[in-house]
């Protein structure tokens, strides 16, 4: 039998048929027939199987012609094609409902072997998993009672075949229930679907709502406690500082009734002896003092010996004398710079080399850059790929081999050309710089310096970052010890090297230290001076102290007489005028130290 598929169920009446062998095949055995179907629609086996051709035949009593046309009823029917794809679906559904059900419950059974480390977690995920079970179980019920409905729908269509070949298959009614069943399953398991989804996402809500309150009170608590520490810290801290403050006036009673009873306690020659001891004490000071100085004195004397001896007689000449020339005084990292070196006197050493150092560096420091080597030839020219170094450097001309500086070139700025210029306004000093060349960077910085310090990192109260723009102002603190200062500029890259210099800045020294003379000076009268510090330099601290000494003694530890703390600037302090006539002054040293940061005028004490 060959027929051609054209998607629409073809009329019985046009099926023309013939089979030579029906007579005899219709009185054979029905087993026989079911082989010749068999046989006949192969390529649909999988459709007609053994168990549906046995009711063919049953229901057709062994007329293979009455067979052939249910078959071809079946196959060609497009509400059974319907059918059957909608059971293969359901088949396929079910393997993977099946499939489903066993990674859940290989779920369920990791859960519960977790369940030993966390029991409260254990018990929500095996509730959660047995939920799931159960919705899959009952889903996969509903496909098997489905499945057996659909196949005893198909079977009762199969029996309510007309013998007729005029009728047709009666299943309008059959095919509407079936579908509306199915429609109801699909919307039965979408609402169970939709139901798991809302409690789920109701429990989600919950316990992000239940983390995010606890996150509030959690919050709210470690405000609190910083609230509570600081208000601690602060109470601690007038706490230490006013039991500070007690100790130290209870030290200065206690020290005051110490000296006061010793004064009541010791008679005048106790005082003697006490003074004798200290003239003693302060003559062995002196006496290593000047041990001392005459021990530098000798090891200075020795030092100019040695440079006299090293250094070459009176109108003689160096051995060698070398000539250097650089191609830049201005270069970037990265650039080439040609070095000409010419002998004018002295042989020339195959040895003889070049260093590239950062000008900073003292002339015995090996820490040089890059070297070249002269090849021992009179004159030549070497280049220098400068590397990223910024700075003010230099190219140093060494001899055979040695660290022996011959000669030194002039400098060479590497990196950007910047111009600074600085001026004083009252306490602030405002700086302006130029950016000429390169590229600017927010972590360039300037600072003051002394004018006579060399090392970038001590420089004077604190640094200040400059914009990026082309022409930026920034201001420093304007230091109150006298002397001359300079404003210095370094790029983000340079280290400690500066990359320029501004304009000197001089700070007048202001300070004053006052002697005032009573009448009753020349006769040795107590309290017949005052003297009066007036100072910004420094700050004012209960360590500074003022003395007397003897006009033009520069020994700071022989003053004379007693010496008195200045805590507050502006206060007179009380001195006994000396005995022995004469000119003195009066010097302030700052917090215990024997360095003298003003010096009165001279002043007279006549016989």
């Amino acid at each position: 039998v060959s027929t051609q598929s054209t998607g629409q169920t073809p009329e019985r009446k046009q099926l023309k048929i013939k089979f030579p062998m029906a007579a005899n095949q219709q009185e054979g055995s029905a087993q026989q027939t079911i082989a010749l179907l068999q046989s006949m629609f192969r390529p649909s086996k999988d459709v007609l199987t053994e168990s549906t051709l046995k009711v063919v035949v049953n229901e057709n009593k062994g007329d293979l012609d009455k067979c052939v046309d249910t078959i071809l009823d079946l196959l060609n029917d497009p509400l059974e094609q319907a059918r059957k794809e909608q059971m293969e679906e359901a088949q396929r559904e079910l393997t993977e409902m099946r499939r489903e059900q066993q990674r859940r419950l290989q779920q369920l059974e990791e859960q519960v072997a977790a369940a030993e480390a966390a029991a409260l977690a254990s018990l929500s995920s095996e509730s959660e998993s047995q939920n799931e079970s159960s919705s899959s179980a009952a889903a996969s019920s509903s496909s098997g009672n489905n499945q057996q409905k659909n196949q005893k729908t198909r079977n009762n269509n199969k029996n309510n075949n007309d013998d007729d070949d005029e009728d047709g298959f009666k299943d309008s009614s059959d095919a509407d229930a079936f579908e509306a069943r199915i429609e109801q399953l699909a919307e039965r398991a979408r609402a169970k679907s939709s139901s798991r989804n809302n409690k789920k996402q109701h429990k989600q809500r919950q316990r992000r709502h239940g983390r995010k309150g606890a996150d509030e009170a959690r919050l709210v608590a470690v405000k609190q406690l910083t609230r509570d520490a600081e208000e601690r810290a602060v109470e601690e801290a007038a706490a230490l500082a006013e039991r500070m403050k007690k100790l130290e006036q209870e030290r200065y009673e206690r020290l005051e009734r110490e000296i006061n009873v010793l004064k009541d306690t010791h008679d005048a020659e106790f005082q003697r002896k006490v003074e004798s001891e200290v003239a003693r004490r302060l003559e062995s000071v002196e006496a290593r003092v000047r041990a001392r100085r005459s021990a530098e004195q000798e090891v200075a004397a020795g030092a100019a010996a040695a440079a006299v001896a090293a250094a070459p007689a009176a109108g003689s000449e160096p051995e060698c004398v070398v000539e250097l020339s650089v191609s830049h005084e201005h270069a970037m990292p990265g650039d080439v710079v040609s070095v000409t070196w010419r002998y004018k006197r002295g042989a020339p050493s195959t040895s003889d080399w070049l260093g590239f150092y950062k000008a900073s560096r003292p002339l015995d420091s090996r820490a040089y850059y890059s070297t070249q080597y002269t090849d021992g030839e009179p004159t030549g020219r070497v280049t220098f790929t400068l590397p990223a170094k910024l700075g003010v450097c230099e190219f140093r001309f060494f001899r055979a081999g040695s660290y022996e500086i011959v000669t030194r070139s002039a400098s060479v700025h590497v990196g950007p050309r910047v111009e600074l210029a600085a001026r004083a306004e009252g306490s602030t000093v405002v700086v302006r710089k130029k950016q000429l060349t390169g590229d600017a960077s927010s972590y360039d910085w300037v600072a003051l310096y002394d004018a006579a310090e060399s090392d970038g990192r001590k420089f004077v109260g604190s640094y200040s970052y400059v914009a990026r723009d082309a022409d930026a102002t920034t201001l420093l603190k304007l230091p109150k010890t006298p002397g001359r200062y300079v404003v210095r500029f370094f790029a983000g890259s340079s280290g400690y090297s500066p990359l320029a210099e501004s304009n000197a800045i001089v700070v007048e020294n202001t300070d004053r230290v006052d002697v005032t003379l009573a009448d009753a000076a020349a006769a040795g009268t107590p309290d017949a001076l005052a003297v009066t510090c007036r100072v910004e330099s420094i700050a004012a601290h209960r360590n500074n102290w003022v003395a007397l000494y003897k006009a033009g003694d520069d020994d700071t530890h022989n003053f004379v007489g007693p010496y008195a703390y200045c805590a507050e600037f502006g206060t007179p302090l009380k001195f006994d005028a000396p005995r022995e006539p004469g000119q003195y002054v009066a010097r302030l040293f700052a917090r215990g130290s024997f360095a003298v940061v003003k010096e009165s005028a001279p002043f007279t004490i006549e016989q």
